[in-house]
């Protein structure tokens, strides 16, 4: 008798068959008709194996789009997404029907600390959502975002930026990690009220759990969208890794919040931490609260996980552009050299004035 026709493996095998032709029928029974279209997926992997391949998100994306349409489906593992990509796709989703859009379906378990206090990312549209979120925007507001206030804290970042960019002295650099610096610097400076020199061991260490968080290897984000691969050898190392990371920059979070606690002073509000721990004091004893210690870490996680890459990588993507059209760079420093001269440092009043200029 050979191996294969033993009765405990011929029952393996039904059962494997079994399972495979149940993951099937939910991979293409499952799918609403109504659906946009979209590429094709692998049972459970859905999609996710395209984001590997070594092309920026960007191009993947941008593949689809042209092929399917400004508003398609994928998937991220086992769960259900639908793209919308151009002007006129995202304007009448969450503008003309803001309210049918507003809510925020489920997400990577890196976007919350502890996968129970969603802060503001992963919060579904709500009250609870709508008053974090009002109070997030107003205290942003209030330390300068979107204000001229906030020019002295980027003017400050510009300059150690180009101090960092002298050392090289003309010899060939990335420009990544410094870009990093500079814009988790200007983030540290609103949430934490406080910046940090480049070679600071602490704020080294910060950024390198947060780039291990966002750029994980493949295992570890498979197991973040299917949760039974966590149980698996090779997937749980990588997502104890994720965690590991994850972990390092709450910890770091909490220490600034304890720092925060030990020093506030109500009549000196100093930055964000200040003042969500204001709030909170004001609405103390109230069991509804959601200013709370865990919506705290959650917030400020989120603040700098989100705010740190996606502007890093945009100011990135605009230097490579000049960097390949040499001639475009050529008229944007002379632009600029006009208005600013050789020595005068740049402000948003010199907006207006290089607008004027280019329209001419």
């Amino acid at each position: 008798m050979s191996f294969w026709s033993f009765p405990a493996f011929g029952s393996l095998q039904v059962i494997l068959l079994a399972v495979l032709c149940v993951i099937a029928t939910l991979v293409l029974c499952g799918r609403p008709r109504n659906l946009p279209p979209g590429p094709r997926g692998l049972p459970i992997l859905g999609n996710v194996l395209s984001f590997f391949k070594g092309l920026p998100l960007t191009d993947v994306f941008a593949d689809w789009s042209e092929k399917y349409g400004d508003v398609f489906t994928y998937y991220l593992g086992p769960k259900r997404r639908i793209a919308l990509n151009g002007y006129g796709a995202i304007h009448e989703a969450l503008v003309k029907n803001a309210e049918n859009f507003s809510s925020r379906p489920p997400g990577f378990d890196i976007l919350s600390p502890d996968e129970k206090a969603l802060g503001i990312v992963q919060e579904p549209f709500g009250p609870k959502w709508k008053k974090q979120r009002k109070f997030t925007l107003m205290s942003l507001r209030d330390f300068g975002v979107g204000k001229r206030s906030m020019e002295g804290k980027i003017l400050e970042e510009a300059r150690a930026l180009g101090d960092e960019i002298c050392i090289t002295d003309g010899r060939a650099f990335s420009i990544t990690q410094m870009m990093q610096n500079a814009v988790a610097n200007v983030i540290c400076s609103i949430v934490f009220g406080c910046r940090y020199e480049y070679d600071d061991a602490s704020f080294k260490d910060l950024l390198k759990s947060m780039n291990g968080i966002l750029f994980g290897n493949i295992l570890g984000y498979l197991a973040i969208l299917y949760r039974p691969l966590r149980v698996l050898p090779g997937f749980r190392k990588s997502y104890q890794d994720v965690k590991k990371n994850q972990a390092k920059v709450v910890d770091h979070i909490k220490d600034k919040i304890r720092e925060h606690e030990e020093t506030f002073d109500p009549n000196d509000i100093r930055d964000f931490i200040d003042a969500f721990l204001l709030e909170s004091k004001k609405v103390q004893g109230d069991e509804n609260s959601t200013f709370n210690e865990q919506e705290h870490e959650a917030i400020v996680y989120q603040l700098f996980l989100a705010g740190t890459d996606t502007t890093s990588t945009t100011l990135r993507w605009a230097l490579l552009y000049m960097i390949l059209h040499p001639d475009i760079q050529g008229e944007v420093q002379q632009e600029i050299d006009s208005v600013l001269g050789p020595n005068l440092e740049p402000s948003m009043k010199h907006r207006s004035q290089v607008k004027e200029k280019f329209r001419r």
